[in-house]
């Protein structure tokens, strides 16, 4: 979430007839990369403790 920032920056120059499309664009898709990353991260987490509760899944 580190370019948050500079997504609002942008967004607002866009509003003050100076757009910068392209860059807001490049941020837009860092955040989103960054979102399904940690998304990953929370369904790899959840399933550890899944198997957890349920030890006799687990294969040796």
């Amino acid at each position: 979430m580190r370019n948050i920032g500079t997504l609002i920056v942008s967004i607002s120059n866009i509003c003050r007839g100076r757009p910068r499309i392209t860059g807001t664009r490049i941020f837009v898709s860092s955040i989103a990369e960054e979102l399904t990353n940690k998304r990953q991260q929370l369904k790899l987490i959840l399933a550890k403790q899944i198997l957890n509760l349920f030890p006799f899944f687990q294969s040796n």
